[in-house]
């Protein structure tokens, strides 16, 4: 059982198999903020930012913030990233012009 909030981000960022960069980008946070909570100098981050990183992830924020729950599977935590990625490709595609 992950005892902390650092610990089960980290487990959840393996499971995915993202690196702390990829986690960063997908997440829309600073990877300067993604490494001090994962390397627990932000014990308690705000609760939006907590919400981003659960999201990007597919785990419960009750599960990352306080360990509640069941931990989550690499299946449901890859199909989360992936859905991440798709929207983020979405975001930055180019949108085609018109013709007239």
């Amino acid at each position: 059982m992950s005892t902390d909030l650092s610990s089960r981000l980290e487990l959840a960022r393996e499971l995915a198999g993202l690196s702390m960069n990829d986690l960063s980008k997908l997440s829309g946070l600073a990877g300067s903020h993604v490494r001090l909570i994962l390397r627990g100098t932000v014990g308690s981050p705000r609760a939006d930012i907590a919400e981003k990183l659960a999201r990007t992830l597919g785990v419960s924020l009750d599960w990352l913030i306080s360990g509640t729950g069941h931990a989550p599977s690499a299946k449901k935590v890859r199909a989360a990233v992936e859905a991440a990625r798709a929207a983020a490709d979405a975001a930055h595609a180019t949108p085609t012009k018109k013709a007239s």
